[in-house]
């Protein structure tokens, strides 16, 4: 069950790729999940048709000026962060996208880190798993660098208890 949901989850962030194309919605985000203040040009976009399988939230925010996206997907889950980041950087190597080493835990937090590159070098990502034992969240920065992504991450405020990661 978490394979194919973490295989939605590679879907979503295909679908991604192109999110610079899709109209925005611009103002604070808020869901049961988060609240995320979204400053400069972030701004929500509307996910694909299909993309979202039941039972996933899932929501994309992009900025131009940054040139990045963020892609925030919660899922229904009592798997360990560990373990599932671990099924998410194997999904993404056996897809042909180079995973840059292992999951690596981030100090005092029960979340990973890890970092790919998709097979034509264009998209680079930065991927956090992290929960609480009742939900799973993937946090994925899409885009060359990340600093914007990661900027934008430091007002995220979880509305659950160690949800996600702190950024």
């Amino acid at each position: 069950m978490l394979r194919r949901k973490i295989l939605a989850f590679t879907s979503a962030v295909a679908a991604c790729a192109a999110f610079f194309c899709l109209p925005a919605a611009a103002a604070d985000f808020t869901c049961p999940y988060f609240s995320l203040p979204l400053t400069g040009d972030w701004a929500q976009q509307r996910m694909q048709p299909g993309s979202v399988p039941p039972n996933t939230f899932a929501t994309l925010f992009a900025s131009r000026k940054a040139g990045e996206g963020v892609l925030i997907t919660v899922i229904p889950s009592d798997k360990a962060p560990k373990e599932a980041a671990q099924i998410m950087a194997n999904n993404y190597k056996q897809q042909g996208m180079r995973v840059l080493g292992n999951p690596v835990q981030i100090p005092g937090q029960n979340a990973y880190r890890f970092t790919y590159v998709s097979t034509n070098n264009k998209m680079h990502a930065i991927v956090f798993i992290s929960g609480n034992g009742k939900h799973l969240a993937n946090v994925s920065i899409l885009g060359r660098h990340g600093t914007g992504g990661l900027a934008l991450l430091k007002g995220l405020t979880s509305k659950e208890d160690k949800l996600f990661p702190k950024f």
